[in-house]
């Protein structure tokens, strides 16, 4: 056969026949389909199927949780090692096959996930370690140790002991956790189905991610509340905390109106004595030497002859810390009532949301409380009070009572319902029906940064915070809706936004409960915005200024089954956009539920419930 032509110069490939053409081909794709199948195809079935069996696996770890049993979850977790070992092995040999179209990335989610796992493994043994020594006060239990388990209130003294070790052991753990939240930073949740192959996959991926990531962004201030545990919890010397119900379905600027108190004393972590009545005693049955004069809006919408700011209508500021001080200084004149060290706000809500986690809640002399009656009971409650004592004689400490008792169920709490109550309090707090304010100044200012002292905020872009009080004396809370829309259009000199906001009284009239929703309205802007027009108030729109914001106010009317609109148009400077992106910062009023919000700024807009503080960013 003649390769080279010498007389033309050119080049002559051998000529090969269709068939062996053919053979060729299938057999290079025969060897393709081979590689990928014994090195790509059957191992992921593999890790799919050592995914699927270690759900199983993981299950005495949460048993020992459950049981408070250490030395089982010690064992349970060193037990997964092997698994976690091996299914990091396989999960780094398909990482080989990430320039894969469409499998690429969830071959890379794979490896960081496997890693992830295999490093949180051997952070969870080292942790062990370290509280092992105090597991029988936090009430689990250690094999050789004869220690009666601790109940719940002995956990909480327990914990306050451990506090002073974990400041100085969490430290060295940062780094890690700072791993393991770079190890998801990667992983996007949202391109995986819900399940697949009897996995449930993004919600449990979202969760993890959302979890991981917010304990290492917040990995200081675990370190810093167990600074301050110790003394927020009396184990230097007793504490008093006044406990405040604010009404929520008689909403007021810092939650709802001033129902009712609690006192709660600590000593050494433990409750020792406590004391509860309802407002009132304070406004009536305690008469004091010295009040501070009414504000205006207090005598105009309470129509007030005695020119008296009162206990139970002192929750004047949107700003819960502002308001907890004038509160405080009424209760400070009272003879008959300790000094504080702090005060606790909560809501229908809060209680609500306990009772769901707690159960059933007897109180001697009232019906059963149930997470479905409580709020109906605690309204009725609520629509006696300032009436004459032979009604609220036997009804004034039921607020106290209740919390007592709830108190008591959540220290006898197991292990299930006790982790279940941290989350659901969180949760609370989250949604503004748990408010701090406390006087240790490092405390407070731990419970600011996790936003929960219901503070107003400094923010450098645009901002919102629409703040209602009812001033009708009814309940009218329990059938009000509110639908916003904020639609804001940018020039070169100024944001112009029309707000609307839409109220719905969707219940029946009725004589305790909702004669009709009276409401002195506040919206709460950037410093030197300018109203424009309004509509919808009952009164002439007025502006005024208050915490480093500007704020609008009106007043509203919404009688049983209607509706009213607000409408406001106004401007606020344009330096409020920094480098092209518009940000703003809603802020929820404590005790709202969650009222849906619309921004639409020049094209883009954002739909979303408001259930605590939210910023919204856009790029123009």
């Amino acid at each position: 056969m003649r390769l080279n032509d010498e007389s033309s110069g050119s080049f002559n490939l051998p000529k090969i026949s269709l068939g062996r053409r053919f053979y060729v081909i299938l057999g290079t794709l025969v060897l393709i389909f081979s590689f990928f199948l014994f090195f790509l195809i059957l191992p992921l079935f593999s890790l799919v199927n050592q995914v699927k069996a270690l759900q199983q696996k993981v299950r005495p770890v949460k048993d020992a949780l459950l049981l408070y049993d250490l030395d089982k979850l010690d064992s349970s977790i060193k037990a997964l090692e092997p698994d976690f070992v091996s299914i990091n092995n396989n999960a780094s040999r398909l990482k080989v096959f990430s320039f894969v179209p469409f499998l690429g990335g969830y071959l890379s989610d794979a490896g960081n996930l496997a890693d992830f796992a295999s490093e949180a493994d051997v952070l969870a043994v080292k942790l062990l370690e370290t509280i092992k020594p105090y597991g029988p006060s936090l009430g689990f239990k250690v094999a050789g140790v004869n220690v009666p388990l601790a109940g719940g209130q002995e956990r909480i003294v327990g914990l306050a002991k451990l506090a002073p070790v974990m400041v100085a052991e969490l430290p060295k753990y940062k780094n890690d956790f700072d791993s393991l939240s770079q190890k998801l930073s990667s992983v996007d949740p949202n391109r995986y189905p819900q399940s697949f192959a009897g996995l449930t996959l993004r919600s449990n991926l979202n969760a993890l991610k959302d979890s991981v990531t917010s304990l290492s962004a917040s990995f200081d201030d675990l370190t810093r509340f167990f600074s301050v545990l110790p003394d927020a919890l009396a184990m230097n010397g007793k504490k008093n905390y006044l406990i405040l119900f604010q009404n929520d379905k008689e909403i007021r600027p810092s939650g709802g109106f001033l129902t009712a108190y609690a006192v709660f004393t600590l000593d050494k972590g433990r409750i020792v004595a406590t004391s509860a009545s309802d407002s009132y005693f304070i406004d009536i049955d305690n008469k004091l030497p010295i009040y501070d004069p009414a504000p205006e809006v207090i005598k105009k919408y309470l129509k007030l002859t005695d020119n008296k700011l009162y206990f139970r209508d002192a929750n004047l500021s949107p700003d819960f810390k502002v308001s907890m001080q004038a509160v405080e200084r009424i209760w400070n004149r009272s003879s008959l009532v300790p000094k504080v060290d702090g005060i606790i706000g909560l809501d229908t809500q809060f209680v609500q949301g306990m009772m769901a986690v707690l159960g059933d809640i007897n109180v001697p002399g009232y019906p059963k409380f149930t997470k479905d009656n409580v709020v109906n009971e605690l309204e009725l409650f609520s629509s006696i009070l300032g009436s004459k004592e032979e009604k609220r004689q036997g009804r004034k400490d039921l607020i106290g009572i209740l919390m007592q008792q709830m108190i008591q169920k959540a220290f006898a709490s197991g292990g299930k319902e006790y982790l279940s109550l941290i989350g659901a309090g969180w949760q609370e707090a989250v949604e503004k029906h748990l408010l701090f304010y406390l006087h240790d100044p490092e405390t407070q200012k731990l419970i600011e940064d996790l936003n929960f002292g219901g503070r107003v905020k400094d923010f450098a872009g645009d901002y919102l915070y629409i703040n209602d009080a009812n001033f009708a004396g009814r309940k009218g809370n329990l059938y009000i809706k509110e639908t916003v829309t904020k639609d804001v259009a940018v020039d070169n000199n100024k944001l112009t936004t029309t707000l609307t906001v839409e109220y719905e009284n969707t219940g029946k009239y009725d004589p305790d409960l909702n004669t009709g929703y009276r409401d002195y309205v506040r919206i709460y802007v950037p410093e030197g915005s300018t109203l424009i027009s309004s509509s919808g108030s009952q009164e002439e729109v007025t502006t005024g200024s208050d915490l480093g914001k500007t704020f609008f106010a009106g007043y509203m009317a919404v009688d049983p089954l209607k509706k009213a609109t607000f409408v406001l148009k106004y401007q606020t400077p344009r330096s409020v956009i920094k480098n092209n992106i518009y940000n703003l910062l809603v802020q929820k009023q404590p005790g709202t539920d969650h009222f849906h919000y619309s921004v639409k700024v020049d094209g883009h807009s954002e739909d979303f419930d408001l259930l605590t503080d939210k910023e919204i960013s856009i790029k123009f």
